[in-house]
């Protein structure tokens, strides 16, 4: 039987009038065998009062119990039962060899003191006290010995109730101690399980791929992020100990087993180093790896932690940096040594070769004009870079500046046998800035020119319609592929025909005219095949607003 202690109660209706009924027959049968026993014996004063006193307390109680059994079982029908109880195990437990009846005593007083505590022996007290008085009153003359029993039963009715509602107590405050340690451990488990998700989510979020090994070498946990990178790196599957497309950090020398991330990571090295991964050199991955050991708490070897963070951007970006190094290096290095070279000899011709000064003289102006253009688009790229260009609008006779332009060019057609056309409307004006559209006027008739092959030919028109000024720079040059069109206005950008032929240049003009041009509220486009030459329009607003940075 379950005790419930009173302030504690959540119980189930059913259930506690199943336990109150089992208490019923524990009484019940007992009391039973009395009553067939003492109706065997023909003396009415031997059964006395007492009998039915006892019988009716019995009675009484098992009714209550049945109908509280579909109603519900409250505190004081409780207290009742209990003391109905209390009082038959009294009356039955006095008549003569009834006396193992008495003992039945502890089945109300565990009920009382486990459910009602200190209350509960309070009221068994009462009750047993009562009893008492009235075994003296009914107990005839046989009175002492009655009141001897009563005693006994009394007794040991309300040790059995003290007994238990201090274990119930005990019982009680540990119960309390138990539910407090719950409630703090579900609180911790429910901390750990938010943190848990927390830790998970960032570790699935982060852009680094993260990787743990065990001692053995399996993975015992990967990101998706790892697992993408190494989707890369192991095409034909993800193994600690195969090689992989896993190269060093020239991208070109494949490492051999001994240096894998995995086999160093199990050797227990702690190491930070850069490589490449993937089958084709041009779509390959940089990334920086690391790794740091993971030890038990005795120190032995657990495992290793592994990190792979993508820097591909930054480690074309530093090949691109060291290219474009290399490239204005070398096209500052070419005019300086053609100036220096025939300023050289321009200062050691004797008097019978004079004639060659004037020519010697030209070349190295034309190497200097090269040189002064190549460090304006430098200071203008820079300029772009740290917020953009300044502008000084005024009215600009935009028919001379080109016509100009193509006076400055047409040494350099002339050197390289390109035949140089125009066709200008004169007396078009607009409001812009004169040095930044003569700027891009020179970098386009530049670009026709260099790229044409000798023999070739450039046109040059200018014209104006009602709403725009629209200014074509079309060459039979070298051309530009379909799918190098798309970048040939991006900085340091060079198409592989430009490279191929080795025309000099860093890839600045066209991204400078661009800006130029969209600072002026224009647009630039350009239409090109391999080998057949390339035509450029720049399209400017007639009576344009200049966009001021």
């Amino acid at each position: 039987m379950q005790i419930v202690p009173y302030g504690h109660m959540s119980w189930d209706e059913d259930h506690q009038a199943g336990q109150v009924a089992r208490l019923r027959m524990a009484l019940l049968w007992p009391a039973l065998i009395v009553i067939l026993t003492f109706a065997e014996l023909d003396s009415h004063d031997v059964l006395g009062n007492t009998l039915y006193v006892g019988l009716s307390c019995l009675v009484v109680a098992s009714l209550l119990t049945g109908t509280s059994a579909y109603n519900r079982f409250d505190q004081p029908t409780m207290l009742v039962v209990g003391a109905l109880d209390f009082v038959a195990v009294l009356a039955i437990g006095t008549l003569p060899g009834a006396v193992a009846v008495g003992a039945l005593v502890v089945v109300p007083g565990v009920w009382l003191g486990g459910v009602f505590r200190w209350r509960g022996v309070a009221f068994a007290g009462l009750v047993g006290a009562t009893a008492l008085a009235l075994a003296q009153i009914l107990g005839g003359p046989n009175e002492l010995q009655t009141v001897g029993r009563v005693s006994w039963i009394f007794i040991f009715g309300v040790v059995a109730a003290v007994a238990t509602a201090s274990l119930v107590n005990i019982w009680s405050g540990q119960v309390d101690r138990l539910e407090a340690h719950q409630a703090a451990l579900a609180a911790a488990l429910s901390a750990l399980g938010e943190e848990r998700e927390r830790a998970v989510t960032v570790v699935h979020t982060v852009d680094v791929g993260l990787g743990a090994l065990d001692a053995d070498g399996g993975y015992t946990s990967l990101n998706p992020r790892h697992a993408e990178l190494m989707t890369i790196a192991y095409p034909t599957g993800l193994g600690v100990d195969e090689l992989g497309e896993i190269y060093a950090t020239d991208n070109q020398t494949r490492i051999d087993r001994d240096r894998l991330p995995s086999m160093r990571a199990l050797n227990g090295e702690p190491f930070t180093d850069t490589l490449w991964m993937g089958d084709q050199p041009t779509t390959r991955r940089a990334v920086d790896v690391s790794s740091r050991p993971v030890q038990h708490s005795d120190g032995g070897f657990a495992g290793a932690v592994i990190a792979y963070h993508d820097v591909t951007t930054m480690m074309r970006a530093l090949a691109v940096k060291d290219d474009f190094v290399a490239s204005v290096s070398h096209e500052l290095r070419t005019p300086l040594t053609s100036i220096i070279g025939n300023l050289e000899i321009a200062a050691e011709l004797d008097a019978d070769d004079a004639d060659q000064l004037p020519h010697l003289l030209a070349v190295a102006t034309r190497n200097a004009d090269r040189l002064l253009h190549l460090v304006s688009d430098l200071l203008t790229i820079s300029e772009l870079a740290q917020g953009g260009m300044t502008m000084a609008p005024e009215a600009v006779d935009l028919s001379a500046l080109i016509e100009k332009s193509v006076i400055d060019i047409s040494a350099q057609a002339k050197g390289r046998a390109v035949e140089l056309t125009t066709s200008i409307q004169p007396g078009l004006f607009l409001v812009g800035d004169r040095n930044r559209l003569h700027q891009a006027a020179e970098n386009l008739l530049s670009n026709a020119v260099k790229y044409t092959l000798p023999g070739g030919s450039v046109w040059v028109t200018l014209c104006q319609n009602e709403a725009d000024t629209v200014l074509t720079v079309t060459d039979t040059g070298i051309g530009i592929s379909e799918p190098d069109q798309a970048a040939v206005f991006t900085k340091f950008y060079r198409s592989h025909n430009a490279t191929g032929h080795n025309v000099p240049g860093v890839g600045l003009g066209l991204a400078i005219t661009k800006e130029i041009v969209e600072a002026h509220g224009g647009t630039i486009g350009l239409a090109s095949s391999e080998d057949a030459g390339t035509t450029v329009l720049v399209t400017l607003p007639s009576g344009l607003q200049l966009r001021l940075n």
